[in-house]
């Protein structure tokens, strides 16, 4: 479905239960928050930022380094050696080497501290090469009328469905509008369970976060 065919669905489905005349602003921010919904809910959308590795900088500040709409940090990929970096902690490598932050050479593998901060180790000391970081995102909402949802067109119909139930609670339609969210609920479910079975480009799983 095209953005334009959305809002039209919208608006009939609106119509044969309200009165209430709703402005394209309030139908756009409806539609739009289940774009989000959609994201968050089943991490459809796989983007990655190339991170250049820099002298003497063993973490990297996720809320500079890569764009601000991402949702999960996933893999990372060093682009020099044509490897994966394999997840780990640092508790991890405490229990082998306690002298291991001094440890020079490619990175091979990544962690995570706190919730913004990447780390590579081995780092070199040296700015040379990058990393490709893999994270699940939000998306770019839809804006010209020719647009389509970027999650494939068999859930398209979930973005009305949970658009009209937004709608209708905020005219106080409370019985109407979950009824309507749970029909939601069932594309958004759908869209998970066909994302999980999908065959994704990385094939190392994320990081686990270190306090």
């Amino acid at each position: 479905m095209t953005f334009a065919e959305i809002k039209a669905e919208v608006r009939r489905r609106i119509a044969e239960v309200s009165s209430t005349w709703w402005t394209d602003e309030e139908v756009n921010l409806a539609i739009w928050e289940g774009e989000d919904e959609f994201a968050d809910a089943t991490e459809w959308l796989e983007r990655y930022q190339t991170i250049d590795i820099l002298e003497d900088r063993p973490y990297y500040d996720l809320r500079t380094t890569i764009r601000r709409d991402f949702l999960v940090v996933g893999p990372a990929f060093n682009d020099t050696t044509n490897r994966w970096l394999i997840p780990i902690s640092n508790r991890d490598l405490d229990i082998n080497d306690r002298r291991w932050e001094e440890r020079d050479a490619e990175p091979e593998y990544c962690m995570m501290r706190g919730i913004w901060w990447l780390g590579i180790w081995p780092w070199k000391g040296i700015a040379h090469g990058s990393i490709k970081q893999y994270y699940k995102a939000l998306p770019v909402h839809m804006s010209a009328d020719t647009d389509e949802p970027g999650f494939h067109r068999t859930f398209h119909y979930g973005l009305v469905e949970y658009a009209v139930s937004d709608l209708l609670s905020q005219d106080n339609e409370t019985d109407l509008a979950l009824r309507i969210w749970n029909e939601y609920q069932v594309y958004e479910t759908s869209l998970l369970n066909y994302i999980q079975g999908r065959a994704t480009i990385p094939a190392v799983h994320g990081h686990t976060a270190e306090r």
